[in-house]
């Protein structure tokens, strides 16, 4: 049986993992001029330096531990679709389902703004395993950002029955 397994945290990850190749590069280096004497500083500049290249060495290692703990992930079947990850897990078999779609909306994250998807779905059959996730009578989940979305679009075209499927693009 084929599974199409997406991440839900690919596109934080990478701006993640930008951010730390960029701290920490800039860190090594100002550490470098502060130690190496590649600079003609005083003392008290060559202090400064090597403080701020501490300071975004440490704040790259942040990061790097960020980076180490695993997203949830969305699997998406011919029998259903389910979110696993380190909070916990739920899978919603098609049989149950009499409505799903897939929404997004723009949101601003600082100067930049960026797709957000939602997945929400109608049961015909109330079940304990997701109903954390219920909503004025549906029930919700918030992807995030998950960079593209080409994958999921694909999955759920592919799996879910043409009947339930409704995608907002």
């Amino acid at each position: 049986m084929d599974t199409v397994a997406i991440r839900l945290d690919a596109g934080t990850r990478r701006w993640a993992f930008a951010g730390f190749v960029v701290f920490a590069a800039g860190g090594f280096v100002l550490l470098v001029i502060a130690f190496g004497g590649f600079a003609a500083q005083t003392g008290s500049q060559r202090m400064y330096t090597a403080i701020f290249g501490t300071l975004c060495v440490a704040f790259a290692t942040l990061v790097s531990v960020g980076l180490r703990r695993p997203g949830a992930v969305l699997c998406v079947d011919a029998s259903g679709f389910s979110v696993a990850g380190p909070d916990g897990s739920f899978s919603v078999p098609w049989g149950d389902v009499s409505r799903v779609v897939l929404s997004r909306e723009k949101r601003p994250m600082g100067r930049l703004r960026f797709w957000f998807y939602r997945l929400e779905w109608w049961s015909s059959a109330a079940s304990p395993t997701y109903s954390f996730l219920l909503e004025e009578g549906r029930y919700g989940y918030a992807l995030g950002w998950l960079g593209s979305a080409r994958s999921l679009y694909a999955a759920l075209s592919r799996f879910a029955p043409s009947r339930v499927l409704e995608l907002r693009r």
